[in-house]
C-alpha cells in the first residue's frame, strides 16, 4: 500500500507507536543502567543481547505464521494492522521496499509497547538475575523493532553497504534465505529477523505441529 493512500489514523498510530517505543525503551535502559556498576552493566548487556536477538527471531516467526495462516484482513484491529500487510505482501513481495520508515516500523513498535510499559512500571531490579532477565527482554524489543526493516531490506534490490554486509554475514535476514518463504506455499521460513531459527523449526515442522495442536484450520491466502 502506498504511503499516500493509507488511512490517516493508521499513519498516526505508526507515528505514536515509534515515539512511544523510543521513549519507553530509553526509560527502561536508563533504569537498568542504575542497577549495578558500569562493568557489571556492560557484561549483562553483552550477554543479554544475543539471547534477546534470537528470541526476537522466534517471535517474528510466530507472528508471521499467525498472520499468514489465521484471522483475516477484516478482523477487528488485527486485520488492518497485521494480517492485511502480510497477505498483500504475498501477492506483491517487492512493494514493501518502497514503504516509508513509519509504515515499516509502526507495527513492530506497537507490539513492543505493552512489554516496555510493563518493564518501565516495575521496581528497579534488586538482583543481577532480574536485571539480566529485563535486559534480555529489552534486547528482544530491539530485535522486534528491526524485524520489518530487515524484512524490507531482504526485498530491496540495492541496499546500503552496511546493510549488505550484515546480510552477507547473516546478522540480519538474507534475501536468498527469505526467498524460501516466497518460493512455495508460504508455509516455511516464517522467521524474518535473522532467519537463524528457520532451518531448525522447518526440520521439526514446528508450525505445522502447532496448527495441528491448536486444532484449527489455517486460512487460505
Amino acid at each position: 500500500m502506498e504511503e499516500g493512500t493509507r488511512p490517516r489514523w493508521h499513519s498516526a498510530v505508526d507515528l505514536a507507536s515509534v515515539c512511544g517505543f523510543a521513549a519507553l525503551w530509553l526509560l527502561v535502559c536508563a533504569r537498568l543502567g542504575r542497577v549495578h556498576d558500569a562493568a557489571t552493566g556492560s557484561a549483562l548487556a553483552l550477554a543479554a543481547l544475543p539471547l534477546g536477538y534470537v528470541l526476537a527471531d522466534g517471535v517474528s516467526g510466530v507472528v508471521h505464521w499467525a498472520a499468514d495462516r489465521f484471522f483475516g484482513p477484516r478482523t477487528p484491529i488485527l486485520g488492518p494492522l497485521l494480517v492485511r500487510p502480510f497477505r498483500e505482501h504475498h501477492h506483491d513481495p517487492g512493494a514493501m521496499a518502497h514503504h516509508g520508515f513509519l509504515e515499516v516500523s509502526g507495527n513492530s513498535c506497537l507490539v513492543s509497547i505493552p512489554l516496555l510499559g510493563t518493564l518501565a512500571s516495575l521496581p528497579v531490579p534488586a538482583s543481577i538475575g532480574l536485571a539480566f532477565l529485563q535486559a534480555i527482554l529489552l534486547s528482544l524489543t530491539i530485535g522486534v523493532f528491526g524485524t520489518n526493516l530487515f524484512h524490507k531490506w531482504a526485498h530491496t534490490a540495492n541496499v546500503a553497504r552496511p546493510v549488505a554486509w550484515l546480510q552477507r554475514h547473516g546478522w540480519i535476514l538474507r534475501p536468498e534465505h527469505h526467498a524460501v518463504h516466497h518460493g512455495g506455499d508460504h508455509d516455511r521460513a516464517f522467521c524474518i529477523t535473522t532467519g537463524w531459527l528457520n532451518p531448525l523449526l522447518d526440520r521439526w515442522r514446528f508450525f505445522w505441529q502447532l496448527e495441528r495442536l491448536l486444532g484449527a484450520n489455517a486460512t487460505t491466502r
